[in-house]
């Protein structure tokens, strides 16, 4: 009998590779602002951890059962189950240097994870 576990990753990895420059590089990070840089428009932080992985980006939408969601968009981001670590303590994603919130719970089906993002317009 095929460990049909084993298939899906090789194939999940192979669908991810196949997307080539399509994948978006996506820098989550966890840190606790300490400020604000009205003169760079910008977070200040005493300590943060980054961690950057490469996602595929595969829609943007209102979010869901947000108290003020009018002024919100979502975003959802997969990546590799066996590339990423545990991302509960990481609360904002960058990407193309801008900044999201990251959603918690994180999904993880043990192939992909499912990283739901926001930010206001």
């Amino acid at each position: 009998m095929a460990d049909y576990k084993a298939v899906v990753k090789r194939a999940v990895r192979k669908a991810f590779a196949k997307v080539g420059t399509l994948a978006t590089t996506v820098r989550f990070i966890a840190g606790q602002p300490t400020g604000f840089d009205f003169n760079t428009a910008g977070v200040i932080e005493s300590s943060s951890t980054a961690l950057v992985l490469k996602g595929i980006i595969t829609e943007t939408k209102k979010p869901r059962g947000e108290k003020d969601s009018a002024n919100c968009i979502a975003k959802t981001i997969l990546l590799i189950a066996d590339d990423v670590p545990n991302l509960g303590s990481y609360d904002r994603v960058l990407i193309d240097n801008v900044p999201w919130k990251v959603v918690h719970p994180v999904k993880n089906d043990g192939f992909v994870v499912t990283v739901d993002i926001t930010k206001e317009i």
